[in-house]
């Protein structure tokens, strides 16, 4: 992909993920209410208001509290510029890489809004499957789960490709 299709096409993928995920959670803030959840699936699906002060999968509270907030919020909004940078200038990457890392970028870049505007992420989604434990995220966690798993599909098809001619 020559580079600005590919450049348009990054910031296109990003700012969807981004507007969508801001859009559901504007929604949840004005209209879902904090004290109960609204079930859909007894048992497995609800909407559940929730703050997430601490990162994805509670990380950041496994480094020391120098390192929270701000720092984090720093280091994560550096290495999300830098990625993006790389995207637009990479010409190299496969469709699938490419896509799944502009998804990536997306979710994580809406999130970063989050923690910078609010002080923490709105997690809504609360998903509960027979024997595991519960999961509450956003569109934008799905949106970088998607993403990290479409990249890892790209490049084990690149190798499949190299390792077969």
């Amino acid at each position: 992909m020559k580079t600005l299709p590919r450049t348009l096409f990054v910031f296109l993928i990003i700012l969807v993920c981004i507007g969508a995920d801001q859009l559901t959670k504007q929604l949840v803030r004005s209209d879902l209410p904090r004290t109960r959840p609204v079930v859909l699936i007894d048992g497995v699906l609800k909407l559940d208001y929730s703050d997430n002060r601490g990162g994805v999968f509670a990380f950041e509270s496994l480094l020391p509290s120098k390192w929270r907030g701000k720092t984090v919020t720093a280091a994560a909004a550096l290495f999300l510029g830098l990625s993006i940078v790389l995207l637009m200038i990479c010409g190299r990457l496969q469709f699938l890489s490419l896509l799944g890392i502009c998804l990536f970028c997306g979710g994580s870049l809406s999130n970063l809004v989050d923690r910078i505007e609010f002080g923490n992420v709105l997690d809504f989604v609360n998903l509960s499957v027979a024997g595991l434990q519960p999961y509450i995220f956003n569109l934008a966690d799905v949106a970088i789960a998607t993403g990290i798993t479409l990249a890892i599909f790209g490049v084990i098809i690149r190798v499949a490709q190299i390792v077969l001619h």
